[in-house]
């Protein structure tokens, strides 16, 4: 679950782009930000996973709580269990020569051991078709299939709350499909996600919307 208090942003000395909004996704629930172009929804994402103020300064307030722990109490180690984000150009936040490489990353960090490893990569390449990209340098995917190895890499390690930005963007019909299964699948696990996405008709249907 995620909970949202009275959050404020603006960069430097701009107009804030979203003052005092405040909700709750719970555990398995799914949020749709809707509102136009530049009007913040990449902004907020980046406040719920840490990289406002992390990387990126401004003007923050309010209060971001992931069950129940206020995110700034939330250890580098402990992030990304309890948010992640798949970029809306993940390809310039990959480095790694391979796409196992890829997904392996966050799991050596977390010295899990090689069988299961081994497991939850296989896993997360097949749900996200790419199974024989695997060895493939990201450099040489399509702008659609880094997106896929950008979600491959949060399924070898579940968030408990799930951000995506644009995620659909240049996929075709049969790579939509493949997100919309692996969204499901984290959220039957209890993942909390919250997704800003102009292809609204995918999303729309039994979730929240909020707009920016």
């Amino acid at each position: 679950m995620i909970e949202v208090q009275d959050l404020s942003f603006a960069y430097r000395d701009n107009k804030p782009l979203f003052e005092n909004l405040s909700f709750i996704v719970n555990d398995g629930g799914l949020l749709w930000l809707s509102g136009a172009s530049g009007a913040g929804k990449t902004t907020l994402l980046y406040c719920l996973c840490g990289v406002i103020p992390g990387n990126i300064k401004g003007r923050l307030s309010g209060n971001i709580y992931i069950d129940g722990k206020e995110i700034n109490d939330i250890s580098c180690a402990e992030l990304p269990g309890a948010a992640a984000m798949v970029f809306q150009e993940p390809g310039s936040r990959i480095f790694l020569p391979a796409v196992e490489d890829e997904l392996a990353f966050t799991l050596e960090n977390l010295c899990m051991n090689r069988e299961e490893m081994r497991e939850r990569i296989n896993d997360a390449l097949k749900l996200t078709g790419l199974t024989d990209k695997r060895h493939e340098n990201p450099a040489k995917l399509s702008g659609g299939q880094i997106k896929l190895a950008a979600l491959a890499a949060v399924l070898v390690y579940p968030p408990r709350v799930l951000l995506l930005d644009e995620i659909t963007a240049g996929l075709d019909n049969s790579a939509v499909e493949r997100v919309i299964d692996c969204v499901n699948m984290l959220r039957k696990q209890g993942c909390a996600v919250i997704v800003s996405d102009h292809n609204a008709n995918i999303w729309r249907g039994g979730i929240h919307e909020l707009r920016i």
